[in-house]
Parts: C-alpha cells; sequence; structure tokens
C-alpha cells in the first residue's frame, strides 16, 4: 500500500494504488508498455516526483498506449502527431462546467455528471433498479421497524 500523507485530502495515494491496480488487467495495454510504465514510475519515484503527478502520469500513458496500439520505443514523430491530433477532435466538453474531457471519460473531471447520452441512460437504468428495491424493502414491515429503530439510535 502506499502511504498517504494526513493532509491529502484529494486522496492521491488512493489514485494511485487504483491506477496501478489496474493496470495489470487492462488487455487494451501491451505488455511491453506495461512494463515501461512500471519502470517510469520506479524512476519518477526515486527522483523524488510527487504523488499527484505520479497519478498523473500513469493515466496518461495508460491512454497513450491505448491510442497507440502499438509498443512505445516503436512509435514516431508522425504516430504521436497522429493521436494527438485525433484526440484533440474528439476531446468531450461539460454541457455544465464546460470542463475540457478526454474521450475516453464517461464522467465529468471536473463536476462529476455524465458526458454522453449512453452513460446518463445506464446511470438512469441502475437509479431505477435501486429505486425499486428501496421501495420494494420499505413496504416491508420489519425491515421498516428495523430502520426507524437505526433512526432513532442514531438521533440520540
Amino acid at each position: 500500500m502506499i502511504a498517504q500523507p494526513i493532509d491529502d485530502i484529494h486522496h492521491y495515494g488512493r489514485r494511485l494504488a487504483a491506477a496501478l491496480s489496474i493496470l495489470p488487467g487492462d488487455k487494451r495495454i501491451l505488455e511491453k508498455n506495461r512494463k515501461n510504465i512500471k519502470q517510469f514510475l520506479e524512476y519518477i519515484r526515486a527522483e523524488g516526483l510527487s504523488i499527484p503527478r505520479q497519478v498523473r502520469y500513469v493515466y496518461v500513458l495508460r491512454k497513450i498506449s491505448n491510442l497507440l496500439g502499438k509498443e512505445f520505443y516503436r512509435t514516431t514523430k508522425p504516430d504521436m502527431i497522429t493521436i494527438v491530433s485525433e484526440h484533440r477532435l474528439r476531446i468531450k466538453t461539460c454541457l455544465r462546467c464546460q470542463e475540457s474531457n478526454s474521450p475516453t471519460n464517461s464522467f465529468c473531471s471536473r463536476c462529476r455528471p455524465p458526458l454522453d447520452m449512453r452513460t446518463a441512460m445506464q446511470l438512469h437504468e441502475e437509479e431505477s433498479k435501486t429505486h425499486s428495491v428501496m421501495d420494494d424493502l420499505l413496504e416491508d414491515p420489519e425491515v421498516k421497524e428495523v430502520l426507524l429503530s437505526k433512526l432513532k439510535a442514531m438521533a440520540r
């Protein structure tokens, strides 16, 4: 586990741990690129780079690897120009806060609402299922009694 300073209100330690836990299972990243990302992370840690910067680099290198579809060491300047220009064309802008988001984001990185209709519909379906289950639970007198007793206990 990565040590997290007490004043880390943005939870960068957890973000880095999450980014690293996703890395081995991400089938879109070539094995050599995965190893290069890990080696680069070791290097920047040794250089004393901050945890937020480490998080950023892991995410950016994962995205670049996904967009490239080839080994980092076989990448040419024209390859990079192509993915950067294509990436810019597909940037998603949040309708609420106007934040520019990566094309791979489903939710705004600043204010968190869904960025596309498909994600919004999936979220709505999940919320509807949850509401339905909660409605069924609250109709049960035993569940209602337990919840009321817990709420009363919390109010004391």
